[in-house]
């Protein structure tokens, strides 16, 4: 399994997951992607990520190969479509949660209804 860590908005000082925690996943067998910078404002470089095991990717890159995406914040409206190909299916979920969703939840729905047609489900 890869877990990707989106790199916060600019207000955000936090990450979603610290190189101590990625460390640990590691340890189970996970493959850590951390967007490069993700952890600067939390006082987290890249260098201690590698240090843990976790590898520094770009967004696009990370978008792409994770399995499972970490972010405090809402992501952005068009987040979505960002997404690698096959990414959003009957067995992955998405919570989108906060003030302001862009609409993703909705989004997400008829995604993951489209998915589940096309499987005959």
């Amino acid at each position: 399994m890869i877990i990707g860590i989106l790199k916060e908005p600019a207000f955000e000082n936090r990450v979603s997951l610290i190189p101590e925690a990625a460390k640990n996943l590691i340890k189970l067998k996970a493959h850590i992607l951390v967007e490069t910078n993700a952890g600067a404002k939390a006082m987290a470089d890249d260098a201690e990520y590698v240090e843990a095991g976790a590898k520094i990717a770009s967004r696009e890159e990370l978008m792409k190969q994770a399995d499972i995406l970490l972010s405090i914040q809402t992501p952005e409206k068009d987040f979505l479509s960002k997404l690698g190909k096959g990414k959003i299916d009957a067995d992955a979920a998405l919570f989108v949660y906060g003030r302001e969703d862009h609409g993703l939840s909705d989004e997400l729905l008829i995604i993951l209804d489209e998915n589940l047609k096309a499987h005959g489900a």
